[in-house]
Parts: structure tokens; sequence; C-alpha cells
């Protein structure tokens, strides 16, 4: 039977190696996110647009967390929530350049984690 530090051990190795898969694909989302930008900020205001980043966000909230990266959980939890609220054009859905913000920041945010900063 494996002792308690082999287990913690075992199991710390294989979060750091999901950590590791996971601050890797923010590289391909970060740059998806961003021709998304791109193209919203162009006036090509999508709702399937707009839905690729809501999951994405909600992707990334859910892990990030998990991760120890609470603030681009927090960000990117924002965001989710943001972009759903401005689809169902609800009373609480934030204006187009509050929106586009929040996903500006949710993009540097996965830019820092992505480089280690």
């Amino acid at each position: 039977m494996m002792g308690t530090s082999g287990y913690d051990e075992k199991m710390q190795t294989a979060i750091l190696a999901v950590r590791g898969r996971f601050v890797g694909s923010l590289a391909g989302r970060l740059e998806a996110m961003d021709r998304i930008m791109l193209q919203l900020e162009a006036g090509l205001v999508s709702d399937d647009a707009l839905t690729h980043v809501a999951a994405d966000a909600h992707k990334i909230r859910g892990l990030a967390k998990t991760l120890g990266f609470a603030e681009l959980g927090e960000l990117a939890g924002n965001v989710e929530n943001a972009v759903n609220a401005f689809l169902a054009k609800t009373d609480a859905a934030p204006a187009r350049a509050e929106l586009f913000a929040m996903i500006d920041a949710l993009l540097d945010q996965m830019d820092q984690v992505q480089s280690g900063d």
C-alpha cells in the first residue's frame, strides 16, 4: 500500500501536469478570442462569436479557479455572465463598450498567466 506522502506526491505531480496543460491551452484560446475581439471592434458583432466567448470563458472559469488562478477565474466568470446578459438583452446587460473592456481585461489576464507573469 502506498504511503500518504507517496500519494500526495503523485497527486501534486498530476495537478502540476493539468495546470501546465491548462496554461499551454491559453495561447490558442487567447488567439481565437483576440480574433473575435477584432471582429467585434470592427462592428461585426455576431451572437455566434459572443456565444463562443462565453463558452470559452465558462471553461476557463472552472479550471482557472481549481488550478489556483483565482483572478483569471473571476474575470472569466464576469465575462461569461456579462456576455450571457448582453445576448439575452436583460436589464443587467452591460453596454457594448463595457463588455469589450471586460473581455479585454480577461485577455490581458490570460496573456499574463500564459507568459508566466
